[in-house]
C-alpha cells in the first residue's frame, strides 16, 4: 500500500470545508495536528487529520448525563425540576 502524501494548508482546508485563515488560526493555537517543516512551511499527515476529526466528532456528541461533584449518578427528576425553576427565574429577571 502506498503512503499518502502530506497535505498542505489548502488541502486540509478543502478537506475540512474551512478557509485557509481558519486553518492557520488552529495551527497558531495548537488545535490541529501539524508538521512544521520550517517557520513558514507546514504539512499535515492525512491519517492524523482523519483521526483528529474522528476524536473531535466524538467529543461533540457525548451521551452522558449531568454529573455532580458529590460523585452521584446523573441528574434525577428532582434535579431537573430544580434546574428548570432556576432557568425560569433567570429568564424572568432578564425580561424585567
Amino acid at each position: 500500500m502506498a503512503e499518502e502524501k502530506l497535505w498542505n494548508v489548502n488541502e486540509v482546508a478543502e478537506f475540512l470545508g474551512m478557509k485557509k485563515q481558519g486553518i492557520y488560526q488552529m495551527i497558531f493555537y495548537r488545535r490541529i495536528p501539524v508538521i512544521k517543516l520550517s517557520t513558514h512551511c507546514v504539512r499535515f499527515d492525512p491519517q492524523a487529520i482523519k483521526k483528529w476529526l474522528a476524536e473531535k466528532t466524538a467529543e461533540a456528541n457525548p451521551r452522558r448525563s449531568v454529573q455532580y461533584p458529590g460523585g452521584g449518578g446523573g441528574a434525577t427528576a428532582g434535579d431537573r425540576a430544580r434546574i428548570d425553576r432556576i432557568v425560569d427565574a433567570a429568564r424572568q429577571e432578564v425580561e424585567i
